[in-house]
């Protein structure tokens, strides 16, 4: 089942893979292809969510493909320079690696992100 939190984090990639307008659009178009374009108002609220959870401190949502130690993750808070509170959480869909979202920047060292870029290269 897609989720609106699914949708925002989708947004969030194809806007940090390419140029933020391009990301928009290629997200309207997937989104209005398989019908979800209904989500939208709650992608809204969950980015709009996302953003104001991290106003005024620079806490850090990571994302890891399957649990890790602590100390990994604080070894990753400590290289995004993430302060705050630190949520943590699961997508298997990572495959490894990590995102992690502090303030306004997402970081994207997943195995699913480096081949979504290969694939992109080798298609070129």
């Amino acid at each position: 089942m897609v989720t609106a939190e699914t949708l925002g984090r989708t947004l969030l990639t194809l806007s940090e893979e390419h140029s933020a307008d391009k990301g928009v659009d290629m997200f309207l178009r997937f989104a209005e292809s398989r019908g979800l374009m209904y989500l939208l108002p709650d992608v809204v609220r969950f980015l709009e969510q996302l953003a104001a959870s991290h106003d005024g401190d620079s806490g850090v949502l990571i994302t890891t493909a399957r649990e890790v130690p602590k100390s990994l993750i604080e070894r990753i808070k400590d290289h995004v320079g993430a302060n705050g509170d630190t949520q943590h959480q699961i997508d298997e869909s990572l495959i490894g690696g990590f995102t992690a979202i502090t303030g306004n920047k997402l970081y994207d060292a997943s195995i699913k992100n480096s081949l979504t870029r290969l694939k992109q290269q080798l298609t070129r």
